[in-house]
């Protein structure tokens, strides 16, 4: 009994540390609010704050997509990346921020224009906001 115990708890912990992923990313302006969250299964759009949210299921292959793109970065530089314009300092664009939630881990970017990420996850954001276009 204890066996069969030890053996599903095991097997618990290894099938959750390979969905253990969370993505967000967030575009804010005077005029404007964009809010992704992206789990295994499904991702959350938000247009304003006080939005709850439209949940959307996404399959196995966008989020095997996404996944790839994210093993591609250095997770521990993407807060040292810096962005390649500052169109948001001064209203020119909106602030976009990303959030990765990895293994426990947080790892979040500096600020930067929305759709002007800096170049280590700027395939990973295309990705992110290619798929939030396609669910909708």
């Amino acid at each position: 009994m204890y066996l069969l115990l030890l053996i599903l708890t095991t097997f618990n912990i290894s099938y959750h540390s390979q969905d253990d992923c969370y993505l967000q990313y967030e575009s804010i302006s005077r005029g404007s609010y964009l809010s992704i969250h992206i789990s295994s299964n499904q991702i959350i759009l938000k247009t304003t704050p006080d939005d709850k949210g439209e949940l959307i299921p996404i399959s196995q292959y966008q989020w095997k997509q996404l996944i790839q793109k994210l093993n591609q970065i250095n997770l521990e530089n993407i807060s040292k990346e810096e962005a390649p314009s500052k169109k948001r300092l001064y209203d020119g664009a909106a602030h976009a921020q990303l959030l990765i939630i990895k293994g426990g881990k947080h790892y979040q970017s500096q600020p930067f224009d929305h759709g002007h990420p800096p170049k280590g996850i700027s395939s990973l954001v295309k990705a992110i906001l290619t798929l939030s276009q396609t669910v909708e």
